[in-house]
């Protein structure tokens, strides 16, 4: 069941996954399978879908790295805006 403690979808730093059960909406417990969604909302990006229990591992690493990359890229544009607005970093 869907509640607000366990929702069909969960948003992470860059990217977003909602899990399905029988081609249903279903909460991340009970779901057999995931699709993360990869880029900024509202633009098309693309969808990995993980078949749950079996790959979870691989959505865990891919989930991972997305966040890591969200991070690295906040921290160049960071550094871009200091650059143009001639800021040193603290």
């Amino acid at each position: 069941m869907i509640t607000s403690e366990k929702p069909h979808r969960r948003n992470g730093r860059g990217y977003a996954v909602a899990f399905w059960k029988a081609n249903m909406a279903s909460n991340e417990d009970d779901a057999d399978r995931a699709i993360v969604y990869a880029g900024p909302p509202g633009m098309p990006y693309p969808e990995i879908e993980f078949r749950l229990p079996e790959q979870r591992p691989h959505m865990e690493k891919l989930e991972r790295m997305l966040s890591k990359v969200f991070d690295r890229g906040i921290e160049a544009a960071k550094a871009e805006i200091r650059g143009v607005l001639g800021v040193l970093a603290r």
